[in-house]
């Protein structure tokens, strides 16, 4: 069964210390200044680790607001976990 529905937003997911998000941040960038579609930032991967570090001890998690004060569009829980779901869905 496929499903068939209109992509209307992309969402980047931040991952990785704060080089890999700094590269992360210029695509969302990028995506945003050429897409026609809505373009989020999922930073949800920080935000619900519990307890906070325990799987990742090295980086210090989502950085770009504490470092650099760069704020982006994010995108909500529910449009991250509907993404996902739809993702898998088709493959």
């Amino acid at each position: 069964m496929g499903i068939n529905q209109e992509v209307n937003m992309i969402i980047v997911r931040l991952g990785g210390g704060l080089a890999n998000q700094m590269y992360q941040y210029t695509f969302y960038n990028w995506l945003n200044n050429r897409s026609p579609h809505e373009v989020y930032l999922d930073k949800s991967l920080y935000e619900h680790r519990v307890p906070k570090q325990a799987t990742d001890p090295i980086h210090s998690g989502y950085e770009l607001e504490n470092v650099f004060n760069i704020h982006g569009d994010y995108a909500s829980l529910k449009d991250i976990y509907w993404s996902r779901w739809l993702y898998s869905a088709q493959n």
